[in-house]
């Protein structure tokens, strides 16, 4: 075999994977950011990547201290819970990356993302007041929610953002929906259907640009706490 013959091989197996490395990016990356810097545009993917995988730390350490303090009777039904949990995300994974299907992917994780932060926050108790690892669940999730917001500040800065004309995102119904169900099983499920509703208007308010938007989320804020 020549040396020329070889050459010619590793320049056609060159050119292949450049023109599939094209279609990939013509497809994952959206059309008014083809012009931008593409770098940036991936640091702010990584961001977001980043928040997500902070929050699945977060509620892999809930389940883990609530497991840990159980009574007898609750330790199977969390077991149960934290197997399906494995067993879910890397399913979405799949479905997402190679089955195509980014809806019923997008749906499944926040639905289930919803349930999961709606039992953990159900879940507190007293005794979880000096507990390290509960202390290590809320920073993570305060810094799962700093990445989040840092992440579109600066897509809105840049000009990256996908604007729409929806009132909620479908991740965000989603996430509400696995709050709904999760605390339709617990005796505050009144307290939290309330919550979630002034949680929706407060939202409209915000993407209605109403005047008296601000106000509603400062007051929000503040009854929550």
């Amino acid at each position: 075999m020549s040396v020329t013959y070889i050459c010619d091989a590793v320049r056609l197996r060159l050119h292949q994977f450049i023109a599939l490395l094209n279609i990939a990016l013509r497809y994952t990356i959206p059309e008014h950011i083809r012009i931008m810097d593409i770098k940036f545009y991936f640091t702010l993917k990584s961001i977001n990547y980043l928040s997500s995988v902070i929050l699945l730390s977060a509620i892999g350490t809930g389940l883990y201290t609530r497991f840990e303090h159980a009574d007898s009777e609750n330790h199977t039904s969390i077991l149960i819970l934290s197997i399906l949990t494995i067993l879910l995300y890397p399913t979405v994974f799949f479905i997402h990356y190679y089955a195509g299907m980014e809806k019923l992917s997008t749906a499944m994780y926040h639905l289930w993302t919803g349930c999961l932060l709606a039992f953990i926050s159900i879940t507190v108790l007293e005794r979880f007041a000096d507990n390290v690892q509960e202390t290590a669940l809320n920073i993570m999730v305060l810094v799962s929610l700093g990445l989040q917001t840092l992440h579109r500040i600066l897509e809105r800065l840049t000009g990256l953002a996908f604007y729409s004309n929806t009132v909620i995102k479908s991740s965000e119904f989603y996430e509400l929906l696995g709050v709904i169900i999760a605390g339709s099983v617990s005796n505050s499920f009144i307290s939290i259907f309330i919550l979630i509703i002034a949680f929706c208007i407060t939202i409209i308010a915000l993407r209605m640009k109403c005047l008296l938007a601000l106000f509603h989320i400062v007051l929000f804020c503040t009854v929550k706490i």
